[in-house]
């Protein structure tokens, strides 16, 4: 069995892909530990996959179709199919520090975790690369739930996420959508951080290199980044946790990390709705601050069993009105 595989998820964008091909397919030739597995749609995106499949001939390494299940499908396949003790998601948009990683293997050998989140880099400029996640090492607290959003240089033990997906995931496919839709690397962590085997890890492995378009289908305002998702999405990891602290067949420990987990949550519940409305353009936009001031905040105010504020702002909306 292989220590680390290099799983490449690539949809529609065949020049990166082979970009990332070259790269990793010249450094598997010099290691025996690492093994490399791509993640195409053979139906959705049929020029890449004949590309790819042809191209197996002169590189080696695994090809598997993701079967149009979009980043979530293609995320659990390579973890399913990885025969290797980890995996290390490559996008199409990323590249890799092949020097760091005899200090990963090192590492992997002594904290035999159940997730590694490394450092991540936005490389635009070479000498001058963006540090997009930068960690001290150590152990992943309830705390750092929202510091793992970006799957990019996230390592995962295959035995213990594979266990976990046999178990949970038709749940998360009935009960978060939202989330394993664009986010299931956060519900299997969830899942993970309570072992105390999760760990942050202070080097930089993969670096994201490549710059475009998104391949989501979106509507205005509807992208998994955006207010309005990012508010389903806090609630759904807001029911996930209230899901695992009533779960009977986890042990104390995992309760009581999950009830700290809510507290944290609730504690930063308008620190987190104001940073994203803040950041979005809805809040240059008088439709749509009509709206969140008129639907979602009183929304969320019932939800929280804050009325008196809720009224607050609903009058202060209606004088401003005026």
């Amino acid at each position: 069995m292989y220590k680390l595989t290099i799983a490449l998820m690539t949809f529609n964008r065949l020049g990166n892909a082979l970009q990332v091909i070259d790269v990793v397919s010249k450094l598997i030739k010099t290691r025996s530990d690492i093994n490399f597995l791509i993640v195409a749609e053979k139906v959705d995106d049929p020029n890449t996959w004949e590309r790819l499949n042809a191209l197996q001939q002169t590189h080696w390494f695994e090809l598997i179709d993701g079967k149009g299940k979009g980043f979530s499908g293609a995320f659990f396949s390579s973890i399913i199919y990885s025969n290797s003790e980890y995996c290390l998601h490559l996008s199409d948009e990323d590249s890799i520090y092949p020097a760091a990683l005899d200090d990963l293997i090192k590492s992997l050998d002594i904290s035999n975790p159940d997730l590694f989140v490394c450092n991540y880099e936005i490389n635009k400029s070479p000498s001058k690369p963006i540090k997009y996640r930068s960690n001290n090492s150590g152990i992943i607290l309830f705390s750092d739930i929202f510091s793992l959003y970006h799957n990019p240089g996230m390592i995962w033990k295959i035995s213990s996420s594979k266990k976990i997906f046999d178990l949970y995931y038709k749940t998360w496919a009935e009960r978060f959508p939202q989330l394993l839709l664009y986010y299931p690397h956060l519900l299997l962590a969830l899942h993970l951080m309570p072992n105390k085997k999760s760990f942050f890890y202070n080097k930089t492995i993969s670096y994201q290199m490549r710059f475009d378009q998104n391949q989501h289908s979106l509507s205005r305002n509807r992208k998994y980044s955006h207010f309005s998702s990012r508010i389903l999405q806090y609630f759904e990891i807001e029911d996930c946790l209230l899901f695992l602290k009533n779960d009977t067949t986890l042990n104390e420990r995992h309760t009581r990390f999950y009830k700290n987990s809510l507290r944290y949550l609730h504690k930063i519940f308008f620190m987190y709705v104001i940073t994203h409305f803040s950041s979005s353009n809805m809040n240059r936009d008088i439709n749509y601050t009509h709206g969140f001031v008129s639907y979602l905040l009183p929304y969320f105010f019932f939800r929280k069993n804050f009325f008196r504020i809720k009224n607050f702002f609903a009058k202060l909306f209606y004088l401003l009105q005026k």
